[in-house]
């Protein structure tokens, strides 16, 4: 069983009538050799809405919560529609975006736009935040948000039962560890390069049903037996 007595003034400054963020209160520090910083003062939130429906014919590339894979920071099924298949308002976001899933933070939704996007516009589920790059690397912060440090703070932020869901204020008034900009950039490198790997042994590993499948069929026609147990087939690009 677990504890902690908070006094009323705490409390009435939260704004937060959840126990797990109080109970949990102690998760929030952490042992580290750099600075704690405000989120806020990293990023600037882009809160620009555009209603689709009035730009009819525009195409628009539109990413909604499923198009975010959780706890990757993959997009998934981007596709480009035009206005008036867009049913509600959304947010205009840039290239060098980060986009944070608001709804359901225990999800782990968090996209940084690192390639360019015509006419991106997404939910309003999602928080579109733009990094200040003399500040902080863009990679750096995705991957930091993606982390399971900000997971457990956010998922104590979340107001609402049925629609959990994080406040904005709540998320930027959170603190970070923050290392010097040259040390940002140098992790930021070795991401970006395992980020590479990832894709490119995923995209390997997604011939192995097809060629599973064809050896069964030279199997059953041909009866040519599969030439190996190995993954030779498998050719590195």
């Amino acid at each position: 069983m677990f504890a902690n007595i908070i006094s009323n003034t705490n409390l009435q400054k939260s704004k937060l009538w959840s126990a797990n963020y109080f109970i949990n209160s102690s998760a929030k520090d952490i042992s580290t050799p750099y600075a704690m910083v405000c989120l806020a003062d990293l990023v600037t939130e882009q809160k620009t809405t555009m209603n689709p429906q009035q730009h009819t014919n525009d195409i628009f590339s539109y990413i909604g919560l499923e198009n975010i894979q959780s706890n990757t920071r993959v997009l998934v099924n981007l596709k480009e529609c035009r206005g008036k298949e867009i049913k509600s308002n959304a947010k205009i976001f840039l290239t060098g975006d980060i986009l944070y899933g608001r709804l359901r933070p225990a999800l782990n939704k968090v996209l940084l736009v690192d390639v360019p996007i015509r006419n991106g516009i997404c939910s309003t589920e999602i928080l579109v935040l733009r990094p200040n790059l003399k500040k902080v690397n863009p990679d750096f912060l995705a991957e930091l948000l993606l982390s399971d440090l900000i997971l457990e703070k956010a998922v104590n932020l979340v107001r609402g039962a049925s629609l959990p869901r994080i406040q904005s204020s709540d998320l930027l008034a959170l603190q970070i560890p923050l290392p010097p900009k040259d040390e940002q950039d140098e992790l930021a490198i070795f991401i970006q390069q395992h980020r590479k790997s990832w894709f490119q042994i995923r995209k390997l590993a997604e011939e192995i049903p097809k060629h599973i499948a064809s050896q069964t069929m030279n199997f059953l026609l041909y009866s040519q037996k599969p030439k190996n147990h190995s993954l030779d087939f498998l050719e590195h690009p």
